[in-house]
């Protein structure tokens, strides 16, 4: 029951919250279900950042307070705009039946791989529990913490739903990472199927959640107990978000968006990186469709819920000379380097543990040619290939050992966009399929 409630609170606050952006009369979708779930998520962890703040140490009841408030609020906000007639759900049983199987066999295959190893794998509990129960347990001394730059290099989401769940118990628990982890790996396929329906026939979208499931490294890895899955899911939730921005501008969804990209900033550093670059692209997309008053608001929500991220870093000692920032800028024109980068990436990218991803989305690139074939979606490939070569330079700049790193870095670099270019290869390939029928 404790565990349930520290799922659903967060939850009803990410519906409230969206239901903020979007009119009661419309109808409540699956994809409601999962951007619920990682607003709620997010919106939690700015709850616990700024009580952190506030009250300089974390006390377990008064974040529960402070969420119910929050609850409550959010509640009797919307309660006078509630609508007349009841919100229907939008959905058919035979959609809704095949998305609970992907569910469930998503579900029941993270919950084996995370019981074989309940506190992850070495940087779970090393590096992300750690830096959660310092914070849980460390008190008014909890600033300590930024003594060790390592620990407390990346931005907080994960250890703060690590501690919004040890609340309830008041005791560090190892089911909570362990939930977290399965949750999020579900939820990244549920959003996966029920937002590409919007888009493309329900077998196409129910068969991408087959075939990301399929992807060998996907479960195990998101079960782990990083934040990989975590930034995975909130990349895919903010290039959702954006094509629903780019297909209907609005100022609410611009709004929405915004506050999603803030929330993939707090995931890690890459998901700086890449919640950066999407903002771009976005940008260009609006000013070149004319919509450029929707870029303040669209500023304005990034603004709300990256500025974590910025207080965060205020406490952080940087230093660009730690073994972590290390660069040797010779490595730029080392070509020794460059080749050996490039058949390490030749080597992995077409191997077992990526299921035939990049093989699919080179086919589908070389059947969907243009930016014709991905529809408002079409900024997704230039932000996935700008993240991938911005991430080759720091490779190439880092002075560490470059076999190391690769084989440490690469596959969970590349990770974080598993799930959004397996919705843009399958956007690609519905739109490629229905063009091929109207010239027919």
């Amino acid at each position: 029951m404790t565990g349930l409630a520290a799922v659903l609170i967060p939850s009803l606050m990410g519906y409230f919250v969206l239901r903020c952006f979007r009119p009661w009369s419309a109808d409540f979708s699956l994809t409601d279900i999962f951007l619920s779930v990682g607003l709620g998520a997010g919106l939690s962890v700015q709850i616990i950042f700024y009580s952190l703040l506030v009250l300089n140490h974390i006390a377990p009841t008064r974040i529960i307070q402070a969420h119910v408030l929050c609850l409550a609020g959010l509640f009797f906000c919307l309660y006078r705009y509630r609508p007349k007639q009841p919100v229907s759900f939008s959905c058919r049983l035979g959609q809704a039946a095949g998305l609970s199987a992907v569910l469930m066999l998503t579900a029941l295959m993270a919950v084996i791989f995370a019981l074989v190893r309940p506190w992850g794998d070495w940087d779970g509990w090393a590096y992300w529990n750690f830096h959660a129960k310092f914070l849980f347990d460390a008190g008014y001394g909890w600033r300590r913490i930024f003594e060790h730059g390592v620990q407390a290099h990346h931005p907080w989401l994960l250890p703060l739903l690590d501690i919004w769940g040890w609340s309830f118990y008041g005791a560090v628990k190892e089911a909570v990472p362990l939930a977290i982890g399965i949750i999020f790996t579900v939820s990244t396929v549920g959003l996966l199927v029920a937002s590409l329906k919007k888009y493309v026939p329900f077998a196409w979208a129910l068969l991408a959640g087959f075939f990301l499931v399929s992807i060998p490294g996907f479960i195990q890895h998101g079960t782990s107990q990083y934040a990989d899955i975590e930034a995975a899911f909130f990349i895919l939730m903010s290039s959702v978000v954006a094509v629903d921005l780019l297909e209907s501008p609005r100022g609410h969804t611009a709004v929405l968006t915004g506050l999603c990209l803030g929330l993939t900033a707090c995931t890690k550093d890459n998901g700086i990186v890449a919640a950066l670059l999407l903002l771009i692209l976005i940008i260009v997309r609006l000013s070149k469709s004319g919509s450029v008053a929707l870029i303040r608001p669209l500023g304005w929500g990034f603004t709300a819920t990256g500025l974590a991220v910025a207080l965060m870093r205020c406490f952080e000692t940087y230093n660009p000379f730690s073994d972590s920032y290390a660069v040797f800028l010779p490595g730029l024109w080392n070509w020794h380097k460059w080749v050996f980068m490039a058949r390490f990436a030749f080597h992995d990218l077409f191997g077992f543990h990526w299921g035939g991803l990049w093989i699919l989305a080179l086919a589908v690139l070389m059947a969907c040619r243009g930016p014709w074939a991905m529809g408002k979606a079409a900024f997704l490939m230039p932000f996935m290939v700008s993240y991938a070569v911005f991430y080759f330079f720091i490779f190439a700049l880092s002075a560490l050992n470059i076999q190391w790193l690769l084989s440490v870095a690469f596959d969970r670099t590349l990770y974080l966009l598993v799930p959004t270019l397996v919705f843009a290869l399958f956007y690609a390939m519905a739109e490629g399929r229905a063009d091929h029928y109207d010239r027919q």
